[in-house]
C-alpha cells in the first residue's frame, strides 16, 4: 500500500513541479489532481477487496476490522474531494447536482433488498416497507423500481385519486431532464422550465384530491411536494427514511436547487446542517460535513484523527486548489506530509518511501531527508570477497552482495540523485570512498568521487593512494593507480573547468606510477626523469606535495645515475627545488620536505635525509658535467664520456 501509493505521489508531484505559469495552470493542475485523487483510490480499492477477503475468514480480528474502516472512510473522503475540488472538466463554476448524486450512490450504495421482497407480495403498497422504499429511491433518483410499482399502482389499485396521483407521477419522474443530457447549461433550463410546465396536471390532481382518504395518499403528497422543489419536503423524506443531512445535500442540487454550483454549497450546507445536524460520534460524516462547507482546516485536523495517511495525501491534493487560506494549507500540508514520513520511518526498510515525501516538504524537509540518509546504514553490493578475505568486522558488514542492510550504495546515490538531495549524496559518497579506500579499490573510490566532482573526497582519497607506495613494492603502487578510470586520468579536451579542477588533483600519483612503471622496465627513463621534474615545476601550484619533494629529488638523482640527461631548463628546476628543500630543512622545517623520503627508505633522523641530499647534489655536478661534455667532445667505445672515470675518481 505504502509503495503503490508512494509512486502515485510521487507522479503527482513531479507533474505539479513542472507545471509552466500560464492561463492553463490551473486547469492542468487540477487535471493532474483528479488523476492522482483517482490512482488513490484504486489503490485503496484493491486493499479493501483484499481485507474483505481476510476479514471472511477471520470475523473475530479487530485490527482487519479497524483497518478497513480507515480504508473504507479514506476512499469515500478522496472520491469526495475529486467531485468538489477537483472536476474531471475543469470547470469548477459547472452544475454540481448530477456529479454529487454520483458519489452519493457510488460511495453510498442504495439497498435494494427491499424492492426485490416486495416483487414477491401481489399488492405490494399495503406492505409497511412499501412507501419508505418508493420515497427513498425518488429521493435517489432510483427511478425504474419506483415507475415500476407505481405503474402497478395506478393499474391495480382500486381508488381513482391512487391510480391518478400515481401515473402523474411516473409520468412526471419519466419526463425529468438531466444537466449531463445538455452541452449548454442554458439549454438544460429551458428543458427545465418546460417539464416543471407540464407538472400542473399533477398539482391540480393533488389540490383536487387533498381532502380525500385515499392510499398513499401522505406519502404521495409528500413526494409531489419534493418533484416541485420545497426543501422542507426533501427534509421530511429523509428524516422519515432515515437518511441523513449527506443525502440531502447531495440531491439539494437536483431536485431544490438545480443552479447549483461548487461556490454555492458552503452556506446551503451550513443551513442544512441546522436543521439536519452531522452525528458528532462519527468522524466520517464530521469529515465530510468540513469538506463541505470548505472549511479545509477543520477537515485537516478531523482527518489527522483518523489516519496520518488519509490527511498527508488529502491535505497535499487540495494545496494545489485556489482556496481563500491557500496560504494556511500550504503549511498544513508540509507539517502533516513530514508526519507522515516520520510515520514510515518506523519500518527502516521504508526509507526511500519516507525520503520521496519529505523531499517535497521545503526547505524543512530536504533537511530531515539529508540527515536520514546521511545515517542510513548501506553495503558495497559491487564488492566481491574471497574467504581468503580479512577484514574488520565494522567493514565487514558493509560489504558483498549477501549483508542484510538496509540499502546498497547505489540504491542510496539513486534516490539522492533524483530527488537532488546533494548534501546528502555528498556526505555518503564521501563515506564510500573512504570504506572503497580500505578494501585498496581506488578506482572505485575515484569515481563515486567524480559523481559530484568533490574535490576534497577525492584529495583524502589520493592521500591514501599515496601512502600505499610506503606499504609495498613500487609495482603494486602502479597497479592501484591502473584501476582509475581513464576519463579521469587522461580526460578529454572539452571537458568543464570543475572537471579539469577535480581531475588536477590525480596528475601527482598519475606520473610517480608511470615513473615507477617505465623504470620497472627500463625504457624511456629520459621522459620519466622529465615527468618527475614536471611535478616540481611552480605554475601556481606544484603537482607533487611538499612532502614528497624531497623523495622526488631523489629519484631523479638515481635516473641521472643511471645516465639520463635533463634539458638546462629542468636542471634549473631541480637545481633551485634541492637548494629550497636542503636550505629550509636545515634552518629547522622539521620534516616538511623530506617526509616521504624518510618514511620510503626508514630513515630515522633528518641528518640521514641530508646526507643524502648531498649525494644528489654531487650526482646533478656530475650530470652537469657531462652535458658539457657532450656539447664540445664525443662518447668512449663503452658509451662513457671522456674524462668521465677521472672526475668520478676525485
Amino acid at each position: 500500500f505504502f509503495a503503490h501509493t508512494n509512486i502515485v505521489f510521487r507522479t503527482f508531484r513531479e507533474q505539479a513541479n513542472h507545471i509552466p505559469f500560464s492561463d492553463k495552470r490551473r486547469e492542468m493542475g487540477t487535471l493532474n489532481g483528479y488523476n492522482a485523487c483517482g490512482g488513490y483510490q484504486d489503490v485503496i480499492r484493491k486493499l479493501l477487496l483484499k481485507l474483505e477477503e481476510k476479514q471472511r475468514e477471520d470475523p473475530e480480528d479487530f485490527d482487519i476490522h479497524s483497518e478497513k474502516t480507515i480504508m473504507e472512510t479514506s476512499y469515500t473522503a478522496l472520491a469526495l474531494i475529486q467531485t468538489l475540488y477537483l472536476p474531471y472538466h475543469m470547470v469548477p463554476g459547472a452544475l454540481v447536482g448530477r456529479e454529487l448524486l454520483h458519489w452519493l450512490n457510488s460511495t453510498y450504495v442504495a439497498q435494494t433488498d427491499e424492492g426485490t421482497e416486495l416483487l414477491k407480495v401481489d399488492q405490494p403498497w399495503l406492505d409497511p416497507s412499501f412507501w419508505p422504499f418508493i420515497k427513498s429511491c425518488t429521493v435517489r433518483l432510483i427511478f425504474r423500481p419506483v415507475t415500476h410499482y407505481l405503474k402497478q399502482l395506478s393499474e391495480e389499485h382500486e381508488h381513482p385519486a391512487t391510480r391518478e396521483i400515481a401515473d402523474l407521477i411516473v409520468a412526471a419522474l419519466d419526463g425529468m431532464p438531466s444537466s449531463e443530457d445538455y452541452d449548454q447549461d442554458a439549454d438544460f433550463f429551458d428543458a427545465l422550465r418546460q417539464w416543471k410546465t407540464s407538472l400542473h396536471r399533477l398539482t391540480r390532481a393533488k389540490e383536487k384530491h387533498s381532502k380525500s382518504h385515499y392510499e398513499g395518499s401522505v406519502d404521495m403528497e409528500e413526494i409531489v411536494s419534493l418533484i416541485a422543489g420545497k426543501p422542507d419536503a426533501l427534509q421530511r423524506i429523509c428524516k422519515s427514511c432515515d437518511m441523513t443531512w449527506r443525502e440531502a445535500i447531495c440531491v439539494y442540487g437536483v431536485w431544490v436547487h438545480p443552479q447549483l454550483t461548487r461556490n454555492d454549497l458552503p452556506d446551503i450546507t451550513r443551513e442544512l446542517l441546522e436543521e439536519m445536524p452531522v452525528d458528532p460520534t462519527n468522524p466520517e460524516e464530521m469529515l465530510q460535513a468540513a469538506l463541505f462547507q470548505a472549511d479545509i482546516v477543520k477537515a485537516a485536523n478531523i482527518a489527522n484523527d483518523i489516519d496520518v495517511w488519509l490527511v498527508a495525501h488529502m491535505i497535499d491534493l487540495l494545496e494545489i486548489v485556489p482556496l481563500p487560506e491557500s496560504a494556511v494549507i500550504t503549511g498544513l500540508r508540509k507539517y502533516f506530509l513530514i508526519a507522515y514520513a516520520e510515520h514510515v520511518m518506523s519500518d527502516p526498510s521504508l526509507w526511500n518511501i519516507s525520503i520521496t515525501y519529505l523531499a517535497h516538504c521545503g526547505t524543512r524537509g530536504l533537511g530531515v531527508a539529508n540527515e536520514i540518509l546521511m545515517r542510513l546504514p548501506f553495503r558495497l553490493a559491487d564488492v566481491v570477497l574471497t574467504e581468503e578475505s580479512k577484514l574488520p568486522k565494522a567493514l565487514a558488514r558493509s560489504v558483498g552482495d549477501r549483508v542484510p542492510t538496509l540499502a546498497t550504495l547505489n540504491q542510496i546515490l539513486d534516490v539522492c540523485q533524483e530527488l537532488r538531495l546533494k548534501e546528502a549524496e555528498g556526505a555518503i559518497i564521501r563515506v564510500a570512498s573512504q570504506r572503497y579506500c580500505a578494501l585498496r579499490l581506488y578506482g572505485k573510490a575515484v569515481s563515486y568521487c567524480g559523481k559530484t566532482l568533490d574535490t576534497r573526497a577525492l584529495t583524502r582519497v589520493v592521500h591514501l593512494l599515496l601512502n600505499e607506495y610506503f606499504i609495498g613494492e613500487p609495482i603494486d603502487f602502479v597497479r592501484l593507480v591502473d584501476q582509475i578510470p581513464s576519463q579521469y586520468l587522461y580526460p578529454a579536451e572539452d571537458v568543464s573547468r570543475d572537471f579539469n579542477i577535480f581531475t588536477s588533483r590525480l596528475r601527482f600519483p598519475l606520473k610517480y606510477a608511470e615513473h615507477h612503471y617505465y623504470r620497472s622496465r627500463e625504457t624511456s627513463l629520459d621522459n620519466s626523469a622529465s615527468m618527475l621534474v614536471e611535478t616540481l615545476i611552480d605554475t601556481g601550484t606544484c603537482l607533487a606535495p611538499e612532502t614528497w619533494w624531497g623523495l622526488l629529488l631523489t629519484d631523479i638523482g638515481d635516473l641521472l645515475e643511471q645516465g639520463v640527461l635533463l634539458s638546462e631548463e629542468h636542471m634549473n628546476v631541480v637545481l633551485t627545488r634541492l637548494e629550497e628543500v636542503y636550505t629550509k630543512s636545515k634552518l629547522g622545517a622539521d620534516s616538511t620536505y623530506l617526509y616521504a623520503m624518510m618514511r620510503r627508505y626508514s630513515m630515522k633522523t633528518q641528518t640521514e635525509a641530508l646526507q643524502r641530499l648531498d649525494r644528489v647534489r654531487f650526482i646533478l655536478i656530475q650530470s652537469c658535467a657531462r652535458a658539457m661534455r657532450m656539447d664540445v667532445g664525443g662518447k668512449d667505445v663503452d658509451g662513457r664520456l671522456d674524462g668521465e672515470e677521472s672526475v668520478m675518481q676525485d
